[in-house]
């Protein structure tokens, strides 16, 4: 054992199963503090509309509503703008200079709706009953809008503008590689093959839903709520709020479920923080899981076009991906940053490719928040370059194993520098396919699937490789 490092290369025995196996965990809705109060959010039924007013006499009328904020409530306590963190984390070097649009989200809708769901006032009581109960008489003035839902019609020449003042629903351009040889490949090219796939949005669904308590006491708040990066959202909050990172503790208790979309400084967080203040009593909000399906960060919501061009041998020689990314109503959490980051390294994946050409461009929608989610990029990536390999076996009449094989970096090449800039340290990729085909017993297949055929069944095969952007790195 390593005397230096005694951890390193051991086991360490798991001391949290038995809380959670045995029903024993507590998440943020199992926690209670003295004095606490009970906020619900009303939210817009609307994809896209204009806000005429808001009227909350009935609501606060209701036996035990304490208060029911708007966003003029919280432009005059001083409460800002949700980050997009797009100027403070730049985009990575690119052939385009157009810069990331900013579409500030406020953490209650004032002019605007821009997505069904979208928050529109918090009503906080004594009891989480009459908080919901109030929120039914909130009164909101709606003049409903034309809304966009895909990048298809967001980007018609008639669409409606959720933005005005851009020229159109597009929020970024941002695209890299040897445009020249990446053309001169597919001109000389002895295959082409072409691929359209869409990724449909997906919602996370958390095991549990998102919540908060906050307290404020002493000019500093404590926050308990299930997340995944409590020292990166404490500045984040702090700065909307108004304070000095200092005055923000926050405690994670055990949490069920994240894979990157609890990473985002949530309009409820602020929400929260502001009532907490306000009143000068612990605030709670639990989602319900039909605000969860509306109002979580969503994922994928991409169509991608992309070609790939190979030799005579069935050699690639260049890949050319065009990404189209609807994104939602707004940006949030540096998305455009880490769709680009995690997206364009990965271009070429484990094989030799010479030259390459990636584009991507965000797309204003009236549909929730796209960020981080479980393999953000890297899975629409594989299989779109997988997608490729398979069609150009077809296409070259070349096995597709052997295609594959023809094609990977050389183990003796290492390391190995893409033309993306990802530098691949010291793999074996084709060790790592041949080992995989011996463990599936490649080679037999057909005695299976005969014997599957003999009892009605069907059995298909594939072989896929993957290669992971780890950690955010080129490396």
């Amino acid at each position: 054992m390593n005397t230096q490092a005694p951890f390193v290369g051991r086991p360490l025995p798991r001391v949290e199963d038995p809380a959670f196996l045995t029903g024993q965990a507590r998440f943020t809705a199992d926690i209670d503090v003295s004095g606490q109060l009970h906020a619900a959010v009303v939210r817009s039924p609307h994809a896209h509309a204009e806000i005429g007013g808001i009227d909350t006499a009935a609501a606060r009328a209701v036996l035990g509503v304490l208060a029911v904020y708007t966003a003029a409530d919280l432009r005059a306590g001083g409460v800002g703008e949700l980050p997009s963190n797009s100027a403070a984390s730049p985009m990575p070097p690119s052939n385009s200079a157009a810069p990331v649009a900013e579409a500030p989200q406020y953490p209650l809708a004032e002019d605007r709706v821009r997505y069904a769901g979208e928050a529109v006032a918090f009503v906080v009581a004594e009891t989480a009953a009459a908080a919901r109960d109030a929120v039914e008489l909130v009164e909101v003035d709606y003049e409903p809008l034309d809304a966009v839902t895909r990048s298809d019609t967001a980007l018609a020449e008639d669409a409606p503008r959720l933005w005005p003042d851009l020229p159109d629903n597009r929020s970024f351009t941002w695209d890299a590689g040897d445009v020249a040889a990446t053309t001169a490949a597919f001109d000389s090219a002895a295959h082409v093959v072409e691929l359209d796939l869409e990724f449909p949005r997906e919602t996370i669904a958390f095991m549990e839903p998102r919540g908060i308590i906050a307290e404020f006491a002493g000019g500093r708040f404590t926050l308990q709520m299930g997340c995944q990066s409590g020292h990166a959202l404490k500045p984040l909050l702090a700065e909307v709020i108004g304070v000095e990172a200092d005055a923000v503790r926050v405690i994670v208790p055990e949490t069920g479920g994240g894979f990157g979309a609890r990473n985002v400084a949530y309009p409820e967080f602020i929400l929260a923080m502001f009532a907490a203040r306000a009143l000068d009593r612990p605030v709670k909000w639990i989602a319900e899981r039909t605000e969860a399906f509306l109002t979580d960060t969503q994922a994928r919501s991409q169509a991608l076009t992309a070609r790939m061009a190979l030799d005579a041998d069935g050699i690639v020689t260049a890949v050319d991906v065009f990404a189209s990314w609807w994104h939602g109503g707004y940006l949030v959490s540096r998305s455009p940053l880490i769709i680009v980051q995690w997206m364009s390294p990965m271009i070429c994946g484990p094989y030799r490719i010479p030259a390459h050409h990636f584009t991507i461009e965000g797309v204003f929608t009236n549909t929730a928040p796209i960020a981080a989610f479980r393999g953000i990029a890297r899975a629409e990536v594989t299989l779109c370059l997988e997608r490729l390999m398979d069609l150009a076996a077809r296409e070259t009449g070349i096995d597709r194993v052997d295609l594959r094989r023809r094609n990977l970096i050389p183990q003796d090449q290492m390391p190995w520098t893409a033309p993306t800039g990802a530098v691949y340290q010291a793999q074996d990729f084709t060790g790592s396919l041949d080992a995989g085909l011996a463990a599936l017993d490649w080679d037999g297949f057909d005695a299976r699937q005969a014997a599957s055929a003999g009892a009605g069944l069907r059995r298909g095969r594939a072989v896929t490789t993957y290669i992971e952007n780890a950690g955010g790195a080129l490396t």
